[in-house]
């Protein structure tokens, strides 16, 4: 049996960051609602939504850290690009796309925060200081 080559390894990563970041995001969330540490009403969307992302923006890091590794050992160990240009070129693209995913969902959140506050209910940032104030409690 042949052990999977270096460029093998770090496409696999790069094709597993993204299901296995909304993995480690949903575990999280199953965990602190299941729990309720905070003694919140887990029925809302939000409660527990930075723990979740916080999950997710580190599995994503790990993920994306270790894809540039593989890249670096490929690039070192040819002196080009050869071997590492595909998977250069999907880490490239998960990032940019990322970016894309995060600045559409940042606007998204600006106007829905826009239309709360003409509307007379609270913001997201709003519920997380009512969420604050209640740990101190």
């Amino acid at each position: 049996m042949k052990r999977p080559s270096l460029r093998t390894i770090t496409i696999s990563l790069l094709a597993l960051a993204l299901p296995t970041t909304l993995l480690a995001s949903s575990v999280v969330a199953v965990y602190f609602k299941s729990t309720n540490p905070n003694n919140v009403d887990i029925t809302q969307g939000l409660a527990y939504l930075q723990q979740s992302l916080f999950a997710a923006i580190i599995t994503f890091g790990l993920f994306a850290i270790a894809s540039v590794v593989g890249i670096i050992m490929m690039y070192r160990r040819d002196h080009n690009f050869i071997e590492a240009k595909l998977p250069l070129v999907l880490l490239c693209t998960i990032i940019v796309l990322m970016g894309g995913v995060s600045l559409a969902n940042a606007y998204s959140n600006k106007v829905q925060d826009q239309y709360l506050i003409d509307n007379g209910r609270p913001t997201l940032q709003q519920f997380f200081d009512q969420l604050n104030k209640q740990d101190k409690r």
